[in-house]
């Protein structure tokens, strides 16, 4: 394909990429939480009840 079709070929790698390759701002949230001592399970479910809000989920997590 990328021989002999280079746009569909740059197409597809950049789906890839945006797909697949790339931590998406909730993941980086995720992440933030779990730095700071959180379970991954726990972090997520709080980011999700909050909107993906951070300030609100450790204010969740911290039983506030």
């Amino acid at each position: 394909m990328y021989k002999t079709d280079r746009k569909l070929f740059e197409y597809t790698a950049k789906q890839w990429v945006q797909n697949y390759a790339l931590e998406s701002p909730d993941d980086t949230k995720v992440k933030m939480l779990m730095e700071m001592g959180f379970p991954r399970d726990q972090a997520q479910a709080a980011l999700e009840r909050c909107d993906f809000n951070e300030e609100q989920a450790i204010q969740y997590l911290l039983g506030g």
